[in-house]
């Protein structure tokens, strides 16, 4: 009995959930204050959050990103031009993306202006049963600052 005892009382102490007392970051405020600001549910019942920039973000320039992702697209133009299979589904994906107002086709576009280009790339798995095709953006590609999209958030 004295083994069943010894046992027992080591699986509670074991078990015994803490609380972590320790302070909240001054990142994890910014944070919470900037979801509380800027969060709402637009018409379709969705919610929307803006993306949360670090406080330091007007010392930083994030760059030009537009000839790297612009090289990146070729690039992916290319290896899909190569595999009809995979240009099907990634031209699905993007169709997919546009019907759902996450992208939109820019024309006659003046990268000079600001924005960020986000380059992505598409991931095939055939042996997949679900998802055949990934869908894969790269927010950590650096600008001609040597800045990310990343780096900023």
């Amino acid at each position: 009995m004295d083994t069943l005892d010894k046992t027992l009382r080591s699986f509670w102490e074991i078990e015994n959930v803490t609380c972590d007392s320790s302070p909240i970051s001054e990142e994890l405020n910014y944070c919470d204050e900037h979801y509380d600001k800027t969060h709402y549910r637009n018409s379709e019942g969705r919610y929307v959050v803006q993306m949360s920039f670090k406080p330091e973000i007007e010392k930083i320039s994030l760059g030009d990103s537009y000839q790297m992702a612009s090289k990146r697209l070729d690039n992916l133009w290319k290896r899909l031009n190569r595999d009809p299979t995979m240009k099907f589904l990634y031209s699905e994906f993007l169709r997919e993306y546009k019907n759902l107002n996450h992208v939109e086709e820019i024309t006659n576009c003046n990268h000079s202006n600001g924005g960020y280009f986000l380059p992505h790339q598409g991931i095939l798995r055939p042996s997949s049963i679900t998802t055949k095709l990934r869908a894969v953006f790269d927010a950590s590609a650096k600008t001609t600052t040597g800045y990310s999209l990343n780096d900023l958030l």
